[in-house]
């Protein structure tokens, strides 16, 4: 425990120890692309609203149905 002490303040008097930094190494600076963002109408963020809220009803629709069916088929088994 006490060599574990001794280490831990040898780190916090070490004041030339290199610091956490992102240094990207041999990547090359990284560049961040601009996009430029399109401002939507409001009609337009409503379709997209609600054809998602569709895909999403659709797919849990689709897991459930696929849950019963598997579920019977397991009950079915052990019944037998």
């Amino acid at each position: 425990m006490n060599n574990a002490i001794k280490n831990n303040l040898g780190l916090l008097k070490n004041r030339q120890r290199d610091r956490f930094v992102h240094k990207p190494g041999n990547l090359g600076e990284l560049k961040k692309e601009k996009y430029d963002h399109i401002i939507l109408r409001p009609e337009v963020l409503k379709e997209i609203r609600d054809r998602l809220q569709k895909d999403r009803k659709d797919t849990f629709k689709k897991r459930l149905i696929l849950f019963l069916i598997i579920l019977v088929s397991l009950i079915d088994l052990l019944l037998l």
